[in-house]
């Protein structure tokens, strides 16, 4: 369980290897606990893919459901959705770490920032 302010950004177009792709990117810490979500949403229809990372003190959790070109290595399983609401919105997780530990809840953001363009 997480509280406290958190980073939330999004870029409506965006790309992850070569795939355009709507991105949301939330961050949080505080104290020893992190968590960092990235969630592309392909243009395409193809399902969504995400990225998580959480850390609880010593306890690390890592999901990578990121396919494309040549990346098709995974670790973990499970969907992230996010929910638009005005300038902000909320995002539903349900995964499986690669360790084998659950990871679910709720992430809300109050407002979505820009994201940074970066690569080529």
């Amino acid at each position: 369980r997480f509280s406290g302010p958190a980073e939330c950004k999004a870029a409506q177009q965006a790309s992850i290897y070569g795939i355009p792709a709507a991105l949301y990117s939330v961050s949080q810490r505080s104290g020893g606990e992190s968590l960092r979500l990235t969630l592309w949403q392909p243009k395409d229809g193809s399902s969504p893919m995400m990225s998580l990372h959480v850390s609880s003190g010593a306890n690390r959790y890592e999901v990578d459901t990121v396919k494309g070109g040549t990346k098709r290595d995974t670790k973990g399983s499970g969907t992230a959705t996010v929910r638009k609401a005005g300038s902000g919105g909320a995002f539903t997780i349900d995964a499986r770490a690669a360790s084998g530990e659950p990871i679910g809840g709720k992430i809300s953001c109050s407002r979505f920032g820009g994201i940074q363009a970066e690569g080529g």
